[in-house]
C-alpha cells in the first residue's frame, strides 16, 4: 500500500452565496445564522461533517456546529442582538431626518436628439 499523503483530504462543501436580508444560510435542509453585517456581501460557506461556517472577506461570520435532518435552524443569539439593534437604529434614524421636502430631480433636453437623427418636430 500507498503511504497516506502529508494533507488529510478535504471532507465537506464550500458555496460562494449573497447573503440575503433575513442572514440565514441553508446547508443540507437546515438553516444557519450569519452575522447580519454581512447582508448583501458575498460570504463563502463551509460545511464538514461536524461543523457549518461562513467567512466575509476571510473573517469569520457564523460557526455553528452541523445539524443532520432538514428543517433544522440554528441561531447565534449575538447575531439576533446585532439585527435588533440595527433594525432600531434604523427605524430611528428614518423618523429623525425625514426629507425635507420634494427632491429636485434634473429633466434632461431631448431635442438633441431631434437635431442628430434630424427627426425635427415631432407632434
Amino acid at each position: 500500500m500507498a503511504p497516506l499523503p502529508s494533507l488529510p483530504p478535504a471532507v465537506g462543501a464550500t458555496a460562494t452565496i449573497r447573503l440575503g436580508r433575513d442572514y440565514y444560510v441553508g446547508v443540507g435542509g437546515s438553516s444557519y445564522s450569519v452575522h447580519p453585517e454581512a447582508i448583501g456581501r458575498l460570504i463563502t460557506v463551509t460545511s464538514t461533517l461536524d461543523r457549518v461556517q461562513a467567512f466575509c472577506d476571510h473573517r469569520l461570520v457564523a460557526d455553528h456546529p452541523r445539524v443532520w435532518g432538514t428543517r433544522g435552524q440554528l441561531t447565534d443569539p449575538a447575531h439576533v442582538e446585532f439585527a435588533k439593534a440595527s433594525r432600531a437604529q434604523y427605524n430611528t434614524t428614518k423618523r429623525d431626518n425625514p426629507t425635507a421636502g420634494p427632491v429636485e430631480v434634473e429633466i434632461a433636453d431631448l431635442s438633441a436628439y431631434d437635431t442628430v437623427f434630424g427627426t425635427g418636430e415631432v407632434a
